[in-house]
């Protein structure tokens, strides 16, 4: 299954296109953002994928912030 956002929905907010997608195909999605380091952050997603009936996908970004540090 695959989410494509085409050409025309870019004034769409991607919450209501991924609501849309959801909802037509009887799934719930669920985003969680994390400032957290990497194997915490593995950690609980390997938590949330051994839930029954659920499927985790983990994502990372390149933003670096220190310890402690508030942006």
């Amino acid at each position: 299954m695959t989410l494509r956002i085409l050409s025309g929905s870019e004034n769409q907010e991607p919450e209501g296109i991924l609501d849309d997608f959801a909802r037509e195909r009887g799934v719930n999605i669920i985003s969680v953002v994390l400032d957290a380091p990497q194997d915490k952050i593995a950690a609980l997603s390997g938590k949330i994928g051994r839930l029954p009936g659920v499927s985790a996908k983990t994502q990372y970004s390149n933003v670096i912030s220190r310890e402690g540090e508030t942006t």
